[in-house]
Formats: structure tokens, C-alpha cells, sequence
């Protein structure tokens, strides 16, 4: 290696056989060695540098200025670059950048994204409803913004179709009940047997009523079924029942037993125009019309005239002997009849009306 005066002079100092003053040679050594002192630091700046800008030269102060200089050679120059963020990874490019490049920003629109989760820095604020469950009302009910999982339910709607109508259609189902129109006749008819009611089975379905819209029209032939009895010859001649005439006599018969007025007196005609005071029959009863003659006899004495009643339609009553008129407290209608007797105070009488 070449003396550092060699190096001198071949660079034309001390040239010319003069030599180089002591004190001149020991400025220059010491100049040398600062220079070579700075020489190594400067390496090892470029050395770190380089090697941070692309660790795979991994470069030492060993390598020699040329090796130095060959890799910052090979170095890219890659400017100001603008990277646009994606789904996937984006390699960023050995080489020299700038500092003037950028990574756009992410616009991310945080109402689109659910809460808790965060992308670019930006954290969502769509709620998360997970499975919601509805069930349907008489009013529109809002479905809650965010997100819904696929889990929620609207809850089925269970129509009794055999409760709604025909023409209805609820929740998708159609009804099934029948809408009743017009006059029709009833499913069933019959009598209750405690009171002799008419009772009428209507048709299963839905009617408006009254008259055209509801209406069920029992006829004679219903009658008849719920009521044998209901037959011409028990109604009588001239009289017409729900369309249904008569042919039955109109006369009619009564019977019956009633204890006297115990010695209980009332006033009664006798005839001719005279008021006497006798024991009396009362009976109460509905007759189909007022009687027109009746016949009462006592019970012990069937065999005596005498002790029997009789009246007839002209008002005259013959007791035993005598011949009384109703009037004052005598009386004979369809409700019933008061008449004399004679001594009656210890027995019953048996009467017959005839109508």
C-alpha cells in the first residue's frame, strides 16, 4: 500500500525532490485521518439508509463505495404513487418514494354498516335487530331500520274460516261460513214440550233479516210436521189458522167438578121480576165460546130433579121448581159461569157445558 507522501506526491505535493516538512506531514495525517473517519461515517449512514429503503441489499461498511454505488443504481425511483385501498392487498413497490404519494381515503358510510364493526377507522351505527318477531294486529306495525338476520318471523294469522264469510278473505284464507239471502226455509221446526212453543232451526250461516234479506218462511207442511194436531178437523169450520180452514163443528162439550158456596148466599133473579137470595155454583174456566146451556147436578142426588141446575141459552135457569134469570149476581160467559142451587152446603156438583 502506497505511503501517504506517495499519495502526496503522486497528486503533485512535495513533487520536484523538495520534501515535505515535518510539521506539514503531521497536518496532513491528521487531516487524512479525519477525512478517513468521516469517510466511515458517511458509509455507514448511506450503508442503514439503503438498507431501509430495500432490506433485501443487505448492505455493510464492508462493502466497498462501487458495491455502494452499484445498489443505489439498481434502485427504483417510484415518485409521488396514490394508492387506492381494495378488497385485497396492494404490494407497495421497492424503491425510492417521495413522500408526496398517498393512500386515498375510505369514504365508508357508517349508516350501511353495522355497529361494532369499524373499517378505514370508521365504526358503523346500522343496529343489529337480529330475529324479530311480529305478530300482525288490526294496524300496520313499522319494520325497525337495520339489520334483520333471516331469522325473524311474521307470525302466522289463524282464521276460523267456518266463522267468516264466503266473500271474506283474511291473512290469504277465504271464509267458509255461508251468506244467507232471500227467503228460505228452516233447517228444523218442532214444539217445546213444557209450553207448547214453536220453536224454529234457522239455516247455519250468515243473514242480514228482515224481510227479502233474512227472511224463513214456515208453511203449513212445517206446521203439521212440528204439530200433528195442526189438521183441518181440529180447527173449526169457518175458522182459518195460518191458511189452514176448518172443517171441525163448532159445538163443543165441557165437564167438570165444583164444590158449592158451602151456605154462602148471592142475589138472583127469580122469575117473574122478583130478587131471591140462594146458594150458588161458581165455576171459572175458558170455554171456547160462551156456553149455551148447562147442566150441574149434586153429586149425592143424581137421581132427585131437585137437586139439579139447568140453563139454557135463552139466560133462564130452572132450579128444581123455580125459574131464575141471570142477572144481579148471576152471570154465564166464556169465562166462566155463577148459578142458584138448592142445598148445597154439604156436597159437590157436577156440571156439564155445552157450546
Amino acid at each position: 500500500m502506497p505511503s501517504i507522501t506517495d499519495t502526496l506526491r503522486a497528486r503533485g505535493v512535495g513533487s520536484g525532490g523538495a520534501g515535505i516538512k515535518q510539521e506539514d506531514l503531521t497536518a496532513l495525517i491528521d487531516i487524512t485521518n479525519t477525512a478517513e473517519a468521516n469517510n466511515d461515517a458517511i458509509k455507514l449512514d448511506v450503508v442503514n439508509k439503503l438498507n431501509a429503503l430495500n432490506p433485501a441489499l443487505n448492505l455493510t461498511t464492508a462493502a466497498s463505495w462501487s458495491t455502494i454505488r452499484a445498489a443505489i443504481g439498481s434502485m427504483q425511483y417510484r415518485g409521488a404513487q396514490t394508492i387506492t385501498p381494495g378488497p385485497n392487498d396492494i404490494t407497495i413497490h421497492a424503491g425510492y418514494h417521495n413522500g408526496s404519494g398517498k393512500v386515498s381515503a375510505v369514504t365508508v358510510p357508517v349508516a350501511s354498516v353495522l355497529a361494532w364493526t369499524t373499517i378505514a377507522g370508521q365504526t358503523g351505527t346500522m343496529p343489529n335487530r337480529g330475529a324479530v318477531t311480529i305478530t300482525p294486529t288490526a294496524a300496520d306495525q313499522t319494520i325497525a331500520a337495520g339489520y334483520h338476520n333471516g331469522a325473524g318471523v311474521v307470525k302466522g294469522v289463524v282464521v276460523p274460516t267456518a266463522k267468516v264469510l264466503n266473500d271474506t278473505t283474511i291473512a290469504q284464507q277465504k271464509g267458509t261460513m255461508p251468506y244467507l239471502t232471500g227467503v228460505r226455509s228452516p233447517a228444523a221446526i218442532t214444539i217445546w214440550p213444557d209450553n207448547r212453543d214453536l220453536a224454529v232451526y234457522p239455516e247455519k250461516g250468515y243473514q242480514d233479516g228482515g224481510p227479502g234479506g233474512g227472511e224463513i218462511r214456515i208453511t203449513k207442511a212445517h206446521l203439521a210436521q212440528a204439530d200433528p194436531n195442526f189438521i183441518a178437523a181440529n180447527i173449526v169450520s169457518g175458522k182459518n189458522i195460518f191458511g189452514l180452514v176448518g172443517t171441525a163443528s163448532s159445538s163443543w162439550i165441557r165437564t167438570g167438578s165444583q164444590q158449592g158456596s158451602l151456605g154462602a148466599k148471592k142475589n138472583f133473579w127469580l122469575l117473574p121480576g122478583q130478587s131471591s137470595a140462594e146458594e150458588y155454583l161458581e165455576v171459572s174456566y175458558n170455554f171456547p165460546s160462551t156456553p149455551k146451556y148447562i147442566i150441574a147436578y149434586r153429586q149425592d142426588r143424581t137421581t132427585n130433579s131437585g137437586y139439579s141446575m139447568v140453563y139454557t141459552q135463552d139466560g133462564n135457569i130452572q132450579v128444581a121448581m123455580s125459574i131464575y134469570a141471570v142477572g144481579q149476581d148471576g152471570y154465564v160467559n166464556q169465562s166462566g159461569f155463577r148459578i142458584p142451587t138448592y142445598d148445597n152446603s154439604y156436597t159437590y156438583f157436577t156440571w156439564i157445558a155445552v157450546g
